[in-house]
């Protein structure tokens, strides 16, 4: 499953905001795959895409690559999130340039 919303204030400018594939396929390419076809079906179409994850896996796969820009990473220590298994947990920010 996934799902793209507008970028409001960000003319021609989507973000990817769920992104689940089920814990059997986890690890082999499948949600980054699903990520480059987003990106480039919104690209083909005139938008920006982004995506923001804290899975370390998908983390590593758009490091790898070349379709991605990691624009941000930093961790969450908020005071809400520090009640979370989200504490201090790294998040990444990312754009997509296509090849």
């Amino acid at each position: 499953m996934v799902a793209t919303i507008t970028n409001f204030g960000h003319i021609k400018s989507r973000r990817i905001t769920r992104l689940v594939v089920l814990p059997d396929y986890q690890g082999v390419g499948i949600g980054r795959n699903i990520a480059n076809y987003v990106g480039n079906f919104e690209t083909k179409n005139g938008y920006k895409i982004s995506l923001v994850t804290s899975n370390a896996m998908m983390i590593t796969g758009l490091s790898n690559d070349d379709n991605w820009i990691c624009t941000f990473q930093g961790r969450n220590a908020s005071h809400t999130a520090a009640r979370t298994d989200s504490h201090n947990r790294l998040t990444t920010s990312w754009i997509y340039k296509g090849i």
